[in-house]
């Protein structure tokens, strides 16, 4: 009788915690929408960040649970920005250095927001580093080289990968030989040589195309 009341008892612990977690998930995932609900020019980025980063992280061999943590705080990464006014966030001209100073506080924002949430904690680095840069010149902590994790490192990429080839209210969406020519030719300062070299190999695979011009193979990756 003991036994069969102890089972009962996780039983509904589980249940219990199974709607914790899933009334979490509902109300992040729907932070995560209002962000971007808020620019129509970047709906759908954080889904192309993550299926981007899922689709390098493979390719690393990282397991599939860091695999499955990458993915969901991709779709998560910009949270902080819902505490950006609009004013700024959706501003079309060059921010001041105020402004940017308030934008570059949104990982911070961001970490508060998710931190305490358990399925998040394992890829909090995620939020909180993908502004950083290789070379040390990014924000919010100036981190440089392997001072960040490689998921972090991996979403500075595919982050700037999809902002260069998706449209915005001041430019068009970059070709994407031209965004080619920007990720090598940051590569080693504002992105980890490794993962470029890398990502590029991927893009070339998927598109070959973006590593020709006038015929020529002059953006093959060697």
């Amino acid at each position: 009788m003991l036994a069969r009341r102890l089972s009962d008892f996780k039983r509904t612990l589980k249940s219990q915690e199974n709607l914790r977690r899933s009334s979490e998930m509902a109300t992040i995932n729907a932070l995560a929408y209002a962000i971007e609900a808020r620019d129509p020019y970047t709906r759908g980025h954080s889904e192309r960040v993550a299926a981007y980063s899922v689709w390098v992280g493979q390719s690393l061999g990282l397991s599939q649970k860091r695999l499955s943590v990458l993915r969901f705080c991709c779709k998560l990464h910009d949270i902080g920005k819902i505490c950006i006014s609009d004013n700024i966030l959706l501003k079309r001209g060059k921010l001041t250095l105020a402004q940017r100073a308030q934008i570059e506080q949104h990982p911070l924002y961001g970490a508060e927001i998710l931190g305490d949430l358990e399925p998040v904690r394992p890829g909090l680095s995620v939020i909180l580093q993908h502004h950083e840069r290789y070379d040390g010149k990014g924000y919010p902590y100036g981190l440089k080289k392997e001072e960040t994790s490689i998921e972090a490192r991996v979403v500075a990429l595919t982050d700037a990968f999809d902002a260069m080839t998706s449209a915005r209210p001041y430019r068009a969406a970059l070709p994407l030989h031209r965004v080619v020519d920007e990720i090598k030719e940051n590569s080693g300062s504002q992105f980890d040589p490794r993962i470029a070299k890398l990502f590029l190999r991927l893009v070339e695979c998927s598109n070959p195309s973006a590593f020709r011009q006038n015929g020529t193979e002059s953006h093959s990756i060697k």
